[in-house]
């Protein structure tokens, strides 16, 4: 069975979303994929920064290295860790993401506030 070659921006939604102890998990889903992205603050000595994970939960590859990126806001954040998965999904086999369609939905939850 073939893999989505992307997200369709008509059926991508958060399915989850919940706080642990410093960061934020979202889990967005479209079709098959699932995408897992957790947000954070960089650490208690620095509240100025944030940083940001993303992983395929495609599959079980939530055990793989999650791609990671630092920001001075949690939209930068978001945008850095956007652009680090563009630059190599390819060669991580990882799926196409729009990251257009995930900052939307994020706003829809006031995720930048």
């Amino acid at each position: 069975m073939a893999r989505p070659s992307g997200l369709d921006p008509e059926r991508l939604s958060i399915a989850n979303q919940f706080r642990d102890r410093r960061d934020t998990i979202y889990d967005l889903t479209c079709g098959p994929l699932w995408l897992s992205l957790r947000i954070g603050p960089t650490a208690d000595t620095e509240p100025s920064g944030y940083r940001a994970s993303a992983s395929d939960g495609h599959r079980g590859r939530l055990e793989a290295a999650p791609i990671t990126a630092v920001g001075s806001t949690r939209l930068a954040v978001l945008e850095a860790v956007g652009a680090e998965w563009e630059g190599s999904h390819e060669a991580r086999g990882l799926p196409r993401v729009d990251w257009a369609d995930v900052r939307r939905a994020l706003e829809d939850v006031r995720a930048f506030r």
